[in-house]
């Protein structure tokens, strides 16, 4: 959404963009938590997965690339990509002494010293200030994007919820840790995730997932902004 384009959104126009997000957030999750099942595959290829790359920008490009793959699936797809997953998302390429799973702590300074250094405290002060917590038994830590994706999701979830029950201010505090966290928890370095996760992927279905997830979490800093401001509106009628 441009930043020099102003849109005037309803409540309704509201709801349905924080029920997209939340429900794209929960996508995005499930693509960096572990490799595709067949069924999964078969499902995606079958979807309207095209149709969220109307448009032009890297999120169509990404998405493009992933349907385009999807088109050419035979027998071992569906290991291909698995073999993509393991050695990008789950960390087991490796070049020189740097594999690429996608931990916040590994692209801070911190992470030199120390495994989950500031990346881990960070994401779960925020999780907290939020009243989230991780669920009990989940094995990864809290700067995985996983979990960030579902933070994001469920932020917007309880936004929507809090927006129909009339609390505005609930509303906001939610949109406006949503929007915070975005910025400086996950665009800050997910440029540089993708970059290494990207040398370990021989489908151009993962790069495209990379290119699909840069373009959105970019676009919706922009979206958010227009709903904070729409909602801020709302206070007065």
């Amino acid at each position: 959404m441009p930043n020099d384009e102003t849109v005037q959104l309803s409540m309704t126009d509201v709801q349905q963009i924080l029920q997209n997000r939340a429900a794209f957030y929960r996508m995005l999750s499930s693509l960096y938590y572990k490799p595709l099942s067949e069924e999964q595959v078969e499902a995606m290829a079958s979807s309207n997965l095209i149709e969220y790359g109307e448009g032009e920008g890297l999120m169509r490009e990404g998405i493009n690339d992933m349907a385009r793959y999807l088109r050419r699936r035979n027998s071992g797809t569906r290991r291909q990509l698995a073999v993509d997953f393991t050695m990008s998302f789950g960390g087991m390429g490796n070049v020189n002494e740097k594999n690429a799973l996608p931990l916040r702590s590994l692209y801070m300074p911190e992470s030199e010293h120390a495994f989950f250094a500031e990346g881990y405290r960070d994401a779960f002060a925020a999780y907290k200030q939020s009243c989230v917590k991780k669920a009990e038994g989940a094995d990864y830590p809290e700067d995985h994007l996983m979990f960030m994706f579902q933070f994001m999701g469920l932020l917007s979830e309880r936004a929507e919820e809090l927006l129909l029950k009339g609390d505005r201010v609930g509303t906001l505090t939610d949109l406006k840790a949503a929007r915070q966290f975005l910025e400086e928890q996950i665009v800050s370095w997910f440029p540089a995730f993708s970059q290494r996760a990207e040398v370990f992927m021989a489908t151009a279905f993962y790069k495209g997932i990379l290119k699909m997830t840069q373009g959105y979490i970019e676009d919706d800093m922009d979206v958010l902004d227009a709903v904070i401001g729409a909602v801020e509106g709302f206070e007065g009628e």
